[in-house]
């Protein structure tokens, strides 16, 4: 069984499947792919669940809106307690509260649940928590969000986050958060400044859950002087390995999200996650390392 992390009173797995890549009928981008594979999808979710991962997370657009009707159906055959949900609030696409009261309302009916378990304000920077600010003052976002928590529809409030350092600083010092998401990865510890957003909430006590831990599978399909690099170090772990585990090193971490869509995917960060022993410096070492070849041959831009 997958490693599990102590968050507040309850223990969530170090894998979490995020379902904006799920299998999918027809051949396009998968996160705009309304065309969920349900039959591919519901066996990767079984796989998971008979192995310990607890945590599911998607959003509203997800799939054009398909992830959570998904996920939602996927899971109803397994007793509520025994996971997690998380689902993500859009704020750009709120203009009222009626906005926000609709939206909430409409991720409850697709995903036929009677709460989320973890509940984020959807890819905050300047421009969207400013916009949040203002409805905060004008419709009272956060506080239409902790009324939801107070009546039972959600436990656990944070966020997702794609913008500078500054910009997360500010958005953490403003309200008193349970957890936040990052994109963080060996290639954008230094390139995005994943290890300045990571410093940032550790030292808040803001516990981390991370998304594109592999960079949207870029950090899958590295070339071969990086892959004999790994494998001259350790033989046995895959090339998407050890970037699931210089994520998993950190001690901030409550989960990996990762948008596994193949069998072969899930068992291997299944492997990786099970009995998990963290990273010291020679393999943090190797990842830089990796990391600088990655930047001198090619340009990867942000997922």
């Amino acid at each position: 069984m997958v490693d599990k992390r102590r968050f507040k009173d309850v223990k969530v797995s170090l894998l979490g499947l995020g379902t904006m890549r799920l299998p999918c009928e027809t051949e396009q981008k998968r996160e705009s792919n309304p065309n969920i594979d349900y039959e591919k999808a519901q066996k990767l979710v079984d796989l998971a669940y008979k192995n310990g991962v607890n945590y599911y997370d998607t959003a509203y657009m997800y799939h054009c809106g398909k992830s959570e009707k998904f996920i939602g159906q996927a899971l109803k055959k397994y007793p509520r307690n025994t996971y997690f949900i998380a689902d993500k609030l859009p704020i750009w696409m709120c203009d009222t509260k009626e906005d926000m009261q609709r939206i909430f309302a409409n991720q409850l009916e697709r995903t036929g649940m009677e709460y989320f378990d973890f509940y984020l304000l959807h890819s905050l920077d300047k421009e969207n928590f400013e916009k949040c600010e203002k409805k905060v003052l004008r419709y009272g976002v956060l506080d239409k969000i902790k009324a939801a928590r107070d009546a039972g529809k959600i436990k656990y409030i944070g966020f997702s986050f794609h913008g500078t350092v500054d910009d997360l600083r500010h958005i953490v010092s403003a309200h008193d958060w349970d957890f936040a998401q990052i994109q963080m990865n060996y290639l954008d510890w230094e390139n995005q400044n994943a290890k300045a957003q990571y410093q940032t909430l550790e030292d808040a006590n803001i516990p981390t859950i991370v998304m594109e831990p592999v960079r949207g599978g870029k950090l899958a399909l590295v070339n071969n002087e990086i892959k004999d690099m790994f494998k001259s170090k350790k033989p046995n772990m895959s090339v998407a390995s050890w970037a699931m585990s210089f994520v998993e090193s950190h001690k901030n971490i409550i989960t990996i999200l990762s948008g596994m869509n193949s069998e072969e995917q899930m068992l291997d960060n299944l492997s990786t996650l099970t009995n998990f022993k963290a990273f010291g410096d020679d393999e943090y070492s190797i990842c830089f390392k990796a990391a600088s070849i990655l930047n001198k041959s090619e340009v990867i831009g942000c997922t």
